[in-house]
């Protein structure tokens, strides 16, 4: 093999290996940042479990979901679109720019604004329990709150 051809290889080689750790990085950080988080919180059927809710109870708890689920879906659609939009910055972006900036805190606002919906859900909840269950789902929602994603 001649020099030249031996050149090209490598660069053809090293362009290649750009490349996949490029794509593999792009695929990691997607998966791990951007990807749509669970529409539940992961404790929540365990606090439900805990709470050995009535059927009545259950019934007042879905009521209440439902009438929280249409103004949350709405916002976590806007979440995801903001998540997307901040993913596409990431890639055109050489710095950390205005843009940048400005779509970290859209985010925040929208992310806050999901935060109050289930601040808001959770004492709608209260009022359909009886004081026994209602100090227990406090006790629990402020340990499912301390533990760490």
């Amino acid at each position: 093999m001649n020099t030249k051809t031996g050149f090209y290889l490598r660069t053809a080689a090293f362009f290649a290996l750009v490349a996949i750790v490029a794509i593999s990085t792009t695929l990691l950080l997607y998966v791990l940042w951007f990807r749509p988080g669970p529409t539940e919180h992961p404790g929540t059927s365990d606090i439900y479990e805990q709470l050995t809710l009535s059927p009545e109870e259950e019934q007042r708890i879905g009521a209440v979901h439902q009438r929280f689920q249409a103004e949350r879906s709405d916002i976590l659609r806007e979440f995801q679109q903001l998540q997307g939009q901040l993913a596409v910055l990431l890639k055109e972006e050489e710095t950390y720019s205005p843009a940048l900036a400005d779509a970290i805190h859209q985010l925040h606002e929208v992310h806050a604004q999901l935060q109050e919906i289930s601040i808001r859900r959770f004492f709608a909840m209260l009022e359909t329990l009886p004081p026994e269950k209602q100090e227990k789902l406090r006790t629990l929602a402020a340990e499912t709150l301390s533990q760490p994603e």
